[in-house]
């Protein structure tokens, strides 16, 4: 409640809804990486038959589950997750959640694992101002470029769809910058 009514939190709200415009196929499966309490998953629920969750965070993962939207929840780190999961997904949201990660090269490998081509990965990033790749703000939380995300993608065998500019959610009354990302998964990079 607070995160939404007060910090004026979002970034779930526009990373399903880019995902969801951009579907080519109906999808059977969803993963919600860094599922916190559920937001995600109470927006693509009417969509997607099956979604999985994971949280580092055991309270997380607790609340996700109580929720009621999930039909797994895991606990654990996003990577090692994705480097043991059983199923393949045809959609993988990531809402405010590489602000926590540095660089972002075994995430964007981790979900070419498990999304088959044509699969989406829709996820949202601090926007970073200046150079460089990745940066870690004075408030703990990570920014990245477009660039690197466009190099990554186009590296781990993603095309881009869209990336739109806004903002994630209010920090001491001031908006936090961010991009909207949905890459769509072409095969095995060259």
């Amino acid at each position: 409640t607070h995160l939404v009514d007060v910090l004026g939190y979002r970034a779930h709200e526009a990373v399903v809804d880019l995902a969801l415009a951009r579907l080519t196929r109906a999808p059977a499966a969803a993963l919600d990486l860094g599922c916190g309490t559920g937001l995600c998953a109470q927006r693509l629920r009417p969509h997607v038959p099956w979604i999985d969750g994971v949280d580092l965070s055991p309270r997380m993962v607790a609340a996700a589950q109580s929720a009621g939207v999930y039909d797994r929840v895991f606990e654990a780190d996003v990577v090692e997750h994705l480097g043991r999961a059983d199923r393949l997904y045809d959609l993988v949201i990531a809402a405010d959640v590489f602000i926590y990660v540095g660089a972002l090269e075994a995430v964007f490998q981790g979900v070419a694992r498990v999304v088959p081509d044509g699969g989406l990965l829709a996820f949202s990033i601090g926007a970073l101002e200046g150079f460089g790749d990745w940066q870690l703000r004075p408030s703990l939380r990570y920014a990245h470029s477009l660039d690197y995300v466009h190099r990554l993608a186009a590296s781990t065998g993603w095309t881009v769809q869209a990336a739109t500019g806004g903002t994630l959610r209010y920090d001491q009354q001031q908006p936090v910058a961010g991009h909207y990302v949905c890459l769509q998964r072409v095969g095995s990079a060259s």
